[in-house]
């Protein structure tokens, strides 16, 4: 059986199922199992290869196999997005507390200028 496609293949033992289970996670649903990693990995050729075919047939569009370069614009467009979310919930969490502070009154034992601080200075002329 020849594999003459660029799709990546994904597997993982099911220990509830006693089987493996391998996926093509480019291809929404195509997942097939079998009792060893070699088995599984046929199947999901079989079912990866129908996939395709019936999608062709039914005029769905087929996704394009991930590649090196997709997966890390993938991973550059994330972190962007993370980092501007994070930035903006550290603007909120800094103009909370900034807005807790400036609401907060002076300590009691601070006199204000008026109340003695520069008041009691007299410039000498």
């Amino acid at each position: 059986m020849a594999l003459d496609n660029k799709y990546s293949f994904e597997m993982i033992w099911s220990g509830e199922d006693g089987v493996y289970l391998s996926q093509v996670k480019e291809l929404p649903g195509c997942i097939a199992d079998g009792a060893t990693p070699e088995e599984a990995l046929q199947n999901i050729i079989i079912v990866m290869q129908e996939w395709l075919e019936t999608a062709n047939e039914e005029g769905r569009p087929i996704p394009a196999p991930l590649t090196l370069e997709r997966l890390e614009n993938n991973a550059a467009v994330a972190r962007s997005l993370i980092e501007k979310q994070l930035e903006k919930q550290v603007g909120e969490a800094v103009g909370q507390v900034l807005q807790q502070m400036s609401e907060q009154q002076s300590p009691p034992n601070i006199p204000t200028w008026r109340e003695g601080g520069l008041a009691h200075y007299k410039l000498k002329t």
